[in-house]
C-alpha cells in the first residue's frame, strides 16, 4: 500500500527531487553553446540564470532535506509527479523572450518536457533564435524517456532494494533489458542516441538543413511533435521528408524492449508481439475510413492526396507525436467530424507501453478485448476449468485478475479526465468534436490541434490542458495517488 505521506516521506521526496534538479540544470548549458555559435548573446543570460537557479535549488533540497528512510514506491510517485512541473517551470524561463506571457511560456515548457507538442508560441517558431528552437526540442528529447530514466542511476543510490525499480515503474514503462537497472538505462540511451543519429542523417538527406534535421529527429524519436516552423512538417512540402518522419514516428512508438530484442537478434518479436499487431490493426482501421471520407468529401483533389494527408495525420495521432502536414484550421473546419473523431480516438489509444508515446496504450486495449474473450470462455467452460490468460509481449506472459483490475481502473480514470476536459472546452463554445480532439491531444501528449490552442484561448483552458499533459504523461493514476497521499501532510498541519 502507498498510504498517506508523512513529513519523513516528504523529506525523502524533496531530497531525491534535488538530485533530479541538479542533473536537469546542466541541460540548460547546451543552448548556451548554440547561442554563442550563432551570436545570439541576448539569449545566454536566461539560460545561465536557469542553470544556476535549478542547480542551487537541487543542492538546497539535497542538503536541507536529509532522507532518513529508503526510497519506496510512494516516494517514487512523489518525485515523478513533482519533477515535470518543476522542469517545465524552469524550462519556461528562457522562453520568456519569445512568449507573450509567463503562462504561455510555462505551457510550452510543460508541452516540451511531457512531449505533448501542443504550442501557443509556435506560430512564430520560424523567427525564433536557434538556441530557443534547440531548447524546445531538447526538452522533448530529454523528456521522451522520462526524467525518471535519465536520473535512474543517481536515484538508485537512495535505496539498495526496490526503490529505484519502483521509481521506474511509477511511469508505467518497466522492462529490464539487462542484468540491472543501470545496464537497462545504458541500453535504452544507446538505442535512443542511435535513433537520434539515424533520424538526423535521414532527414538531412531527405531535404532538411542539418539544424532542422537534428531538432526534428529529437522531437520525432521522443514523439514530441515540436517543429522549428509554424507550419510543422507541412512547411517542407516534401514527400521524402514525410516518409522519413513517418518511419521515425513508428520507431519511437514501439516498445524499446522490442527494439532491444531485434538488435540482439530476436527478429521474430516484430511479428509475434501483440502490441505491434494491435498498433498495425488500429492504424489500418483508423486510416482507411479517414482517407475514404477525405476523398469522397472532395477535401483534396485526388485519392492519393487524401491518402498522403489523411494517413500522415493518423500516424501522427496514433503515435501521439503531433507533427502535421495540414494546418489546424483545415483539420478543424474542413475535414469534417469523422476524421477529427478518428484522430482523437487514435490519440486516446496511443502508442506502445515502453515507448516514448502517450495515450492508454495499445497493449491495454488488446488486454481489454482479450478480457472479454477470456470472460466468455470462463462462462462457457466447466465450473472447475482454469482459463489461462496468456499473451506475448517480449516473452510469453500471463496476467492475473488483480493486474487486470488495476488496468481497468487506469483506463476508467483516463476516460473520466478526458470527458471532464472535453466538457470544459465545449462550455466555452467550441464544437464538441473539436473539444474532444483538443482534450484527447493534450491528455495523450499528442500535440495535434484543431485550432483551439492559441494565444487568445481562455486561460482556464491553458491550465486544464497543462494538467492533462502532466497527468497523461504519468498515466493518470500516479498523479492522483500523489495528490491523495498529500492528505497525510495537510491533516497533520
Amino acid at each position: 500500500m502507498i498510504g498517506v505521506l508523512t513529513k519523513d516521506d516528504f523529506k525523502v521526496i524533496l531530497h531525491n527531487l534535488g538530485s533530479v534538479c541538479m542533473v536537469i540544470s546542466f541541460s540548460f548549458l547546451v543552448p548556451v553553446i548554440v547561442a554563442y555559435y550563432y551570436k545570439e548573446f541576448a539569449e545566454i543570460p536566461a539560460f545561465i540564470a536557469s542553470f544556476f537557479a535549478l542547480l542551487i535549488l537541487g543542492i538546497f533540497l539535497r542538503t536541507v532535506f536529509l532522507a532518513k528512510i529508503d526510497m519506496k514506491l510512494r516516494h517514487a510517485i512523489g518525485v515523478t509527479a513533482i519533477s515535470y512541473p518543476v522542469a517545465a517551470f524552469f524550462g519556461a524561463i528562457p522562453l520568456l523572450s519569445v512568449s507573450p506571457s509567463f503562462i504561455d511560456a510555462f505551457f510550452e515548457g510543460m508541452a516540451g518536457w511531457t512531449t505533448t507538442g501542443l504550442s501557443i508560441i509556435a506560430v512564430n517558431a520560424d523567427s525564433f533564435p536557434y538556441s530557443i528552437n534547440l531548447w524546445r526540442h531538447l526538452m522533448q528529447y530529454l523528456g521522451g524517456l522520462g526524467i525518471i530514466v535519465i536520473y535512474l542511476v543517481i536515484l538508485s543510490r537512495a535505496s539498495t532494494g526496490t526503490g529505484s525499480t519502483s521509481f521506474y515503474t511509477a511511469e508505467g514503462r518497466f522492462e529490464k533489458l539487462g542484468a540491472s537497472m543501470v545496464s537497462t538505462t545504458r541500453a535504452i540511451w544507446l538505442i535512443y542516441l542511435m535513433f537520434l543519429v539515424f533520424g538526423a542523417v535521414a532527414l538531412y538527406y531527405a531535404g532538411m538543413s542539418w539544424f532542422d534535421a537534428v531538432t526534428h529527429s529529437m522531437s520525432g524519436i521522443a514523439l514530441g511533435g515540436f517543429s522549428t516552423h509554424a507550419a510543422s512538417i507541412a512547411y517542407f512540402d516534401n514527400q521524402r521528408i514525410e516518409l522519413v518522419t513517418v518511419i521515425i514516428m513508428i520507431m519511437g512508438s514501439i516498445n524499446f524492449a522490442v527494439h532491444y530484442s531485434v538488435i540482439t537478434g530476436k527478429f521474430r518479436e516484430i511479428y509475434k508481439n501483440v502490441e505491434i499487431q494491435t498498433f498495425s490493426i488500429i492504424l489500418i482501421l483508423m486510416s482507411v475510413p479517414t482517407v475514404l471520407w477525405l476523398a469522397m468529401s472532395s477535401s483534396y483533389p485526388s485519392i492519393f492526396t487524401s491518402f498522403r494527408f489523411g494517413f500522415y495525420q493518423m500516424v501522427s495521432a496514433l503515435t501521439t507525436t503531433g507533427w502535421a502536414t495540414e494546418s489546424p484550421e483545415m483539420i478543424g473546419l474542413l475535414w469534417g467530424p469523422l476524421p477529427v473523431i478518428m484522430a482523437a480516438l487514435a490519440m486516446t489509444i496511443g502508442a506502445s507501453t515502453g515507448s516514448t508515446g502517450g495515450g492508454i496504450k495499445c497493449l491495454r486495449l488488446y488486454l481489454i478485448i482479450k478480457s472479454i474473450q477470456w470472460e466468455i470462455k470462463k462462462t462457457l467452460a466447466p465450473e472447475n476449468a482454469v482459463i489461462l490468460k496468456k499473451f506475448h509481449n517480449i516473452e510469453d506472459r500471463t496476467i492475473d485478475n488483480k493486474t487486470l483490475h488495476g488496468m481497468f481502473i487506469m483506463v476508467f480514470a483516463y476516460i473520466i479526465l478526458l470527458v471532464i476536459s472535453t466538457l470544459i472546452t465545449a462550455a466555452y463554445g467550441y464544437p464538441i468534436s473539436n473539444s474532444f480532439f483538443e482534450s484527447a491531444s493534450s491528455l495523450a501528449t499528442g500535440g495535434l490541434s484543431s485550432g483551439i490552442v492559441q494565444e487568445d484561448m481562455p486561460w482556464l483552458l491553458k491550465i486544464v490542458y497543462m494538467i492533462n499533459m502532466w497527468a497523461g504523461r504519468l498515466e493518470v493514476i500516479p498523479p492522483l495517488v500523489f495528490i491523495v497521499s498529500l492528505k497525510g501532510i495537510i491533516t497533520r498541519n
